[in-house]
């Protein structure tokens, strides 16, 4: 494909560079791409033939009547140059626009493939509990819980349960106060009896639980004040019950629950109000055995603040302890709006709990490891690294062949529930050399390619503008002062990107007995035997393979996650 990319003088370096390899022609019309005429650019157009036309993303001209006269496809480009390189490379895997900057549309497409993670993610989950086709725990989605406060009030209870749920509710939670009657619940639930969603009934009181039986698909809340009276009917009606403490611990009445034969149970440990405890009744929120219940709303409610940020917080504070349920209301005329806010608010939090962050390596990878070392050497000073495991060297050989494939298979499964991302860079050594008069030194390109590719996983995560340490294992003085040389160009801006990179080289020595180099090291051949040998039995490729990232238009083979040159 041969694509015309005009640019200004100030940019054209930048261009150049981007569209190397390229089939690309880049003219200059001024000293500002912005400034291109449709005059200039119908003039170069017919100077050579073109597939596609990728002009500035700033440019403010109109060029319908060029593309109509000339038949070649004119779409915007990014707005700033230093960006053409992330979008040249992916101009066969995205649609690009003739208005919108092709940055701005990027944009848009990682919003909308985060909608499809999400919806992916929930497709996949498995759960404890279905309610009403509604995934509970697991590691599925935290499901919200939207309250309807004295539904039997509502003069119109069906639109606004239908409301709550075209909001975002998984659940419609009926709240009956002490002056309901047993007949309020059954009208109210018989309003609402061919709702396909979940409809729970909120109240402690046994006649008014009992009354909205059985289409109460779950009950807020039972403690040890209303289990002996309704807890066994709750359990034949196949109806879940939110279990609180109450005269009795929470475990305690958990436990009375389980011999009341419910089966479907989720804890409510009871969340506190800012100034009533909140920080000490987070403390509570421990493993119960059962999925737990975030009563975000009694916080929201009683704070005098805006809910957007309240219900955000409120949602991370429920991912740290692995809520299954998240509890809102708009009650007060400070919450309206809350059941879409907290919504969002926990579809942001698949994502985010897929991101990577230092604590997932403190916390999770250097403890995954470390036991595997106590486990198997009876201490944490054999360092893990490929060679030695499959030659059986070093620390590995006491392994006979059965024990080394015990360890290997323990090994893989660290490997699979660890959270990582990787980005390798593959270069073919013979092919490089055949191709280049002068080739550059294979480890210092595959450095420089991994260099801008980690840069631009940390700008879709918008993590660019913080500082990131590189870590290599040293080879030797002469190699790692060289290697240090490299990267220092690269970061300060001769990389493909023309622009510094907020990127510090850290040199480590084998005997700091790094987790992170040694599970680097642990991946590196399993990939390349991949690009070497793609038809040879590769198990541990399987397992590598889910956690390369797959780049802005997620996909690996595209570069991103896995780059192979030439």
């Amino acid at each position: 494909m041969r694509i015309l990319l005009p640019t200004g003088s100030a940019t054209a370096g930048m261009v150049r560079k981007a569209a190397e390899g390229m089939d690309a022609v880049v003219p200059v019309t001024g000293e500002i791409a912005s400034f291109l005429t449709p005059a200039q650019l119908e003039e170069l157009i017919g100077e050579g033939k073109y597939d596609l036309v990728l002009v500035s993303g700033m440019c403010t001209a109109s060029f319908h009547g060029v593309e109509q006269r000339t038949g070649v496809p004119i779409y915007r480009g990014p707005r700033h140059a230093a960006d053409l390189a992330l979008i040249l490379p992916l101009l066969g895997s995205i649609s690009l626009s003739r208005t919108i900057a092709a940055d701005d549309l990027l944009a848009i497409e990682r919003r909308d493939e985060a909608v499809r993670t999400i919806a992916r993610k929930e497709r996949e989950a498995e759960s404890e509990y279905l309610i009403r086709g509604v995934k509970i725990g697991g590691n599925s989605r935290m499901k919200v819980l939207a309250e309807i406060m004295d539904a039997h009030k509502e003069p119109d209870i069906r639109a606004r349960a239908l409301s709550c749920f075209s909001s975002g509710a998984d659940i419609v939670d009926l709240g009956f106060g002490f002056d309901a009657t047993p007949g309020d619940v059954k009208r109210v639930f018989s309003e609402l009896s061919d709702l396909p969603g979940p409809l729970a009934i909120d109240t402690q009181d046994p006649v008014l639980i009992a009354a909205g039986l059985p289409r109460a698909d779950l009950v807020l809340s039972l403690s040890d004040r209303n289990i002996a009276l309704v807890g066994r009917r709750v359990a034949e009606c196949g109806t879940g019950a939110v279990v609180v403490p109450g005269e009795r611990s929470i475990e305690e009445n958990i436990r009375l629950a389980e011999e009341a034969g419910i089966s479907c149970i989720i804890a409510d440990p009871l969340l506190a109000p800012v100034g009533s405890g909140l920080i000490a009744s987070l403390s509570h929120f421990t493993d119960p055995g059962y999925p737990l219940f975030f009563g975000a709303g009694n916080v929201a409610e009683l704070i005098d603040a805006d809910s957007p940020g309240v219900n955000a917080l409120l949602a991370g504070m429920a991912l740290e302890v692995k809520a299954s349920v998240i509890f809102t209301s708009e009650h007060s005329d400070k919450t309206h709006g809350s059941i879409w806010e907290m919504r969002r608010a926990t579809e942001m939090m698949v994502l985010a709990a897929e991101r990577p962050y230092p604590k997932d390596y403190i916390e999770r990878i250097t403890p995954s490891v470390r036991s595997l070392k106590y486990r198997y050497f009876g201490h944490d000073m054999a360092s893990l690294h490929e060679h030695e495991i499959r030659k059986r060297t070093g620390a590995f050989s006491c392994f006979n062949k059965e024990e080394r494939e015990v360890f290997l298979d323990d090994l893989s499964g660290i490997i699979a529930a660890v959270p990582m991302t990787i980005i390798a860079v593959v270069i073919h050594k013979e092919r490089h050399k055949a191709k280049y008069n002068a080739p550059e030194h294979p480890y210092h390109l595959a450095m420089m390619y991994g260099l801008e590719r980690v840069w631009s996983f940390l700008r879709s995560v918008d993590q660019q503008e913080k500082k990131t340490h590189v870590i290599f294992e040293a080879r030797g003085a002469k190699e790692d002062k060289e290697l240090e040389l490299h990267f220092r160009r690269g970061r300060d801006g001769n990389n493909g990107y023309q622009r510094p990179l907020r990127l510090e080289i850290v040199i480590a020595n084998k005997q700091v007995n790094s987790e992170g180099l040694q599970l680097a090291d642990l991946v590196a051949r399993p990939i390349g035997l991949r690009v070497l040998r793609p038809t040879q039995p590769n198990r541990t490729w399987e397992i590598i393979e889910p956690k390369l990232w797959r780049g802005l238009a997620g996909a690996t083979e595209k570069g991103n996650g896995l780059k192979i040159f030439p």
